[in-house]
């Protein structure tokens, strides 16, 4: 079975404004020429968005163990059709995650998926909380998406982009007020 040779385009531009079709056309370039370029691919750009971490709020203490707790965040904007989330929980000082996920692209399993609000552990691989101890946790990435054509065009808006201009995608760096931290009930 052959592999298929997937390339991705990413269009940071600055004068793209959210809501404006652009059109995209593809050729291919080798040392035979240039192939006839495909049909024109239509993306509208997604404005961007950013998120603020609600509950448990930063410093709550006696937060129950049993039943785990639910994390809850707020969007400043709903865009794109779907949106994906990573979060952690950490316990202050310890020298690995107690619960993260991976990933945000909303199409893939594993990704906390239109949902502003989840329960510890309920997706992804968590260790037991500890009764009196101090934890800290961020929605440490997020990602709108429009999917226009499967696998060929999709628009994408980073949550809480950097102004890092080392990367043509900016890396995302976290919520607006987090991360929180919070002590369990003894």
């Amino acid at each position: 079975m052959a592999q298929r040779s997937v390339n991705i385009y990413q269009d940071a531009d600055p004068s793209l404004a959210p809501g404006l079709p652009v059109y995209y056309q593809v050729s291919a370039i080798n040392a035979g020429g240039e192939s006839a370029p495909t049909a024109a691919v239509s993306v509208t750009p997604l404005a961007a968005f950013n998120l603020n971490l609600t509950s448990p709020a930063n410093n709550t203490t006696g937060v129950s163990t049993t039943p785990a707790p639910t994390f809850t965040w707020t969007l400043t904007a709903l865009v794109g059709e779907h949106q994906g989330y990573a979060i952690y929980v950490w316990g202050v000082n310890d020298p690995t995650f107690s619960w993260r996920t991976t990933g945000v692209d909303p199409s893939l399993p594993g990704v906390i998926v239109d949902t502003t609000t989840i329960s510890y552990g309920s997706i992804g691989t968590s260790t037991a909380l500890q009764a009196g101890k101090v934890y800290q946790w961020d929605i440490y990435a997020a990602q709108a998406q429009t999917v226009y054509v499967t696998n060929v065009s999709r628009a994408v808006a980073v949550a809480n982009q950097s102004s890092n201009s080392a990367s043509v995608f900016n890396l995302p760096t976290g919520s607006l007020n987090g991360p929180f931290k919070l002590t369990t009930m003894q």
